[in-house]
């Protein structure tokens, strides 16, 4: 309890010394002309980092009657805070929150030659000082260049300042594709976005051109007549293409099955094993939040039968024995994400025998027919999906100008 009060004694007295420096120019600023143009803002970060910040800033900025303009990006790059935006916004604000413990800030003035730097130390995080400290010294330091206050350094203080920091976070990989779609960039003339490269950013890496996911579910299929129902636990993953729609997508699944009992007059037995099913097919998906599919494929079910009751003493018990059936699948499924990594998803199916399947007695040198699985057995499953975060924004309020 007595370091995190430290730590956050320490946040109070950096943010009050910076904005105490600044607070004279930005009462300064607040007597000045203001500069009716928007202010672009580009932030790099996890998404709820990104969308906890973002609030925090526009709510100071639109409190001082300053229309904000947001974006997002992968990385921000030192060319690209230092390059020719062309004027169109009154200051240029990137704000980088990919390190867990430090804040940078980087604000440039209309014509590009006031830059402010700052490094905001977060000691527990991004907590609600946190946020409050990067708020104050950004609504403080944009009063001020919007105002034409010499405030900050020049731009070849800036280059030198910024030559010297020390290296970035790895930057994920995000296809050129991606980047595209999400607008991700430093603020253009037209006050919107443009890609990294464009704005003198450094090459990304590429990366490849699938995604893929993990998951675990469980489902139920028809079986029996007589309302048995085959079900158990499943384990799935699946790879797919990143770009176009729809899609292409391959998925393997494997299922348990627990024991299920189902009796006859004769006999009772009892089954239990396993499937496998390899499915191809098409995915449509919805930004990079939800999709649905229909896939088809075929696979193994491993089915083991169990006698263990017989109504007739003359009627003896033949021992367990396995049998291995190859089965048809059709599916149609739907999902969302339900966190940036996770996902949950529905799926319909039904699995055609491929052989016909019966269960037979044998009493006295005659065979007599006892139970025949549905040679057509729907079923559902319900599965909780592993996926890597999606690396282009995921909301349109942060992928074009607001107001």
């Amino acid at each position: 309890m007595g370091r995190r009060s430290a730590s956050a004694g320490a946040i109070r007295v950096v943010a009050f010394a910076v904005t105490s420096l600044l607070g004279s120019v930005a009462t300064h600023a607040a007597s000045a002309p203001r500069d009716s143009r928007p202010v672009e803002i580009v932030f790099a970060g996890k998404e709820p980092d990104v969308l906890a910040v973002r609030r925090i800033v526009r709510e100071l900025l639109e409190r001082d009657g300053v229309v904000v303009h947001t974006s997002r990006t992968d990385s921000i790059e030192a060319t690209t805070v230092l390059s020719d935006h062309g004027g169109s916004a009154a200051v240029y604000i990137w704000i980088d929150l990919r390190r867990r413990r430090e804040a940078r800030l980087f604000l440039t003035s209309s014509d590009g030659e006031r830059i402010v730097i700052r490094r905001v130390r977060l000691a527990d995080g991004l907590d609600e000082l946190g946020r409050e400290a990067i708020g104050q010294i950004v609504e403080s330091s944009v009063l001020a260049l919007a105002s034409g206050v010499q405030v900050g350094m020049s731009r070849d203080e800036a280059q030198r300042v910024m030559n010297t920091e020390e290296p970035d976070p790895p930057k994920p990989a995000v296809s050129a594709a991606d980047r595209h779609a999400a607008g991700s960039a430093a603020p253009s003339a037209a006050g919107g976005s443009q890609p990294a490269s464009a704005a003198g950013g450094s090459g990304q890496p590429r990366t490849a051109p699938v995604t893929y996911r993990v998951g675990l579910g469980y489902g139920a299929a028809a079986f029996l007549p007589g309302a048995v129902v085959e079900h158990g636990p499943l384990l799935g993953a699946a790879v797919g293409s990143k770009r176009g729609s729809p899609r292409l997508a391959l998925e393997v699944t494997g299922q348990y099955r627990v024991p299920v009992s189902a009796s006859t007059g004769e006999v009772t037995l009892t089954f239990n094993g396993a499937s496998f099913r390899l499915e191809a097919g098409s995915e449509f998906w919805i930004g990079e939040q939800a999709w649905f599919g229909a896939l088809a494929g075929a696979g193994l079910d491993v089915i083991r039968v169990v006698p263990e009751r017989a109504a007739e003493p003359a009627l003896a018990l033949a021992p367990a024995a396995v049998f291995v059936n190859g089965a048809a699948r059709a599916t149609v499924l739907a999902g969302r994400r339900v966190w940036p990594s996770l996902a949950v998803s529905v799926s319909a199916f039904a699995d055609i025998s491929l052989t016909r399947t019966h269960y037979d007695v044998h009493l006295r040198g005659v065979t007599f027919p006892t139970l025949t699985p549905w040679p057509v057995r729907p079923g559902l499953s319900l599965a909780l999906w592993l996926l890597p975060e999606p690396t282009r924004n995921a909301l349109p309020a942060m992928t074009s100008p607001e107001r």
